[in-house]
């Protein structure tokens, strides 16, 4: 599916024209860009350039972009797409009801870009997947911007997309890997009131005062709204699944009336636990998605692999801080030295091999191998 990746710090039009023309090769179907936040990126301006060219560009801003083992808050990666693809730009995601059944084909990779701010991810994967057929790899995460510096963080030749989507989809094989290494360390609990990605009740408890109520006696930390946000990074929730495995969900903000905002939703009455992390195990389980999917790529191609792409939770490298080098360290380490290694950091991550449900995470490392 990738021809080539490329880091780039633009440094003016001429130079992101240069930089397209070196992305646009013979045989170039599309140009994918993933922007740092950072990186100045005026699409007013770009959008003519945009249209100059024959293939279609499209992309979003993210809280950093990820090329080798080294990640950025100013730079774009740039990567060229060697397949046909077909791109749908989605405007409003609960317009979405999925594919037609004419365009659905056998054995594509699929990879979808959200705005992670906006609200009912969930059932908007949902409904991709279950028009999608099976035996397809999915994998994308959300755009945004960690200091709210750009409203429209998705966009394409045509327009930028305000809490919509990006799905592309191309006839290739790609092996996807998903892993967290958070840990349960109170629980479970039952979320009996719930909205979207508000939680308003934990076992008939205001969730906010409950949440307090646990830190500080299983932890002996005090969380308020003050401290809110440096606080909960290190103690997510986890929804239980039915298969046992866990999902994280980050909680973003406490709302006055007691109430949670978390990235992504959870379902009422779910089944969750609260989480916590210890660093080493963070840093193990991102080496454990590279191993999934290289393993899984060759299962489906019996072959080792082209490209790989890295969704990281932007969570992740607040929890972390420095130790987030020793991540990117451990997961380019487990990839053989001639394949390239390049990404973004996201606000939620989407993963699926096709054999489970296409599910948004938060706090996790995906890894495709194209």
């Amino acid at each position: 599916m990738i021809s080539k990746a490329v880091f780039f710090k633009p440094s003016g039009l001429e130079s992101w024209r240069s930089f397209l023309n070196d992305l646009q090769a013979e045989g170039t179907c599309g140009i994918l860009l993933m922007v740092a936040e950072n990186t100045f990126f005026d699409y007013e301006m770009l959008r003519p350039l945009f249209k100059d060219f024959d293939v279609l560009v499209f992309g979003g801003i993210f809280p950093g972009v990820i090329f080798e083992d080294v990640h950025y808050t100013e730079g774009v990666v740039g990567c060229s797409i060697e397949q046909p693809i077909l791109l749908d730009v989605i405007k409003s995601l609960d317009d979405f009801s999925g594919f037609p059944c004419e365009t659905v084909a056998s054995n594509d990779s699929v990879l979808i870009l959200v705005d992670g701010r906006t609200g009912n991810i969930s059932a908007f994967l949902n409904n991709i997947f279950e028009t999608s057929g099976s035996r397809r790899g999915f994998i994308g995460g959300g755009a945004g911007s960690l200091y709210n510096q750009h409203k429209h963080v998705l966009f394409s030749q045509e327009e930028c997309i305000d809490q919509g989507a990006i799905i592309v989809r191309a006839k290739s094989s790609i092996g996807v890997g998903v892993s967290h290494g958070w840990q349960p360390m109170y629980g479970p609990l039952v979320v009996n009131s719930a909205k979207g990605n508000e939680i308003k009740e934990i076992n008939w408890q205001k969730a906010f005062p409950y949440y307090q109520q646990i830190l500080l006696e299983k932890e002996k930390v005090l969380v308020e709204k003050a401290n809110f946000f440096d606080i909960a990074k290190s103690y997510p929730f986890g929804m239980v699944k039915m298969d046992g495995s866990i999902v994280v969900r980050d909680a973003i903000q406490a709302e006055e009336e007691g109430s949670m905002i978390l990235i992504g939703e959870i379902p009422q009455n779910s089944i969750i636990v609260l989480l916590h992390g210890d660093k080493s195990q963070l840093i193990g389980a991102a080496g454990d998605a590279v191993k999934q999917a290289f393993q899984r790529y060759r299962e489906l191609t019996g072959k080792r692999g082209g490209h790989t792409l890295l969704v990281d939770c932007i969570s992740r490298v607040l929890f972390l801080g420095e130790d987030f080098k020793k991540e990117l360290k451990v997961i380019r380490e487990h990839i053989p030295d001639n394949i390239p290694l390049f990404g973004f950091l996201s606000f939620g991550e989407i993963a699926s091999n096709g054999d489970r449900y296409l599910e948004f995470y938060n706090k996790s490392t995906v890894v495709g191998v194209l």
